[in-house]
């Protein structure tokens, strides 16, 4: 019987690894799309300053880093078994994101 638990456990820890991963996904192409319908709406004379479009996208980023942060946390609360990063990563997702000069802290390679 032993066996057959760790297999449900393996099964759920899998199952809850992909959706979470499908929302990330899904949260990313979505603010892709915004940005590019937004910039679609623009006109020439109505270009933002390059100084606008670090703040909108540092700001999306804090957000998207959050919220993926609370749910990993989710995710580590509801099985017995670690959330990986992909070996391919070269940045290190602090503890809990540290806040410098309004821009997020994160280590790098």
């Amino acid at each position: 019987t032993g066996k057959r638990e760790r297999f449900v456990e393996g099964a759920t820890a899998f199952r809850n690894a992909r959706d979470f991963a499908q929302r990330h996904r899904d949260r990313l192409i979505q603010a892709a799309n915004a940005r590019a319908n937004a910039r679609a709406r623009q006109t020439d004379t109505e270009a933002p300053s390059e100084a606008e479009i670090t703040v909108a996208v540092t700001e999306q980023y804090e957000e998207l880093l959050t919220n993926l942060w609370t749910e990993r946390k989710l995710l580590r609360r509801t099985t017995n078994f670690k959330v990986l990063s992909p070996p391919y990563r070269c940045e290190k997702i602090p503890k809990w994101p540290a806040r410098l000069s309004g821009r997020l802290a994160y280590h790098t390679c």
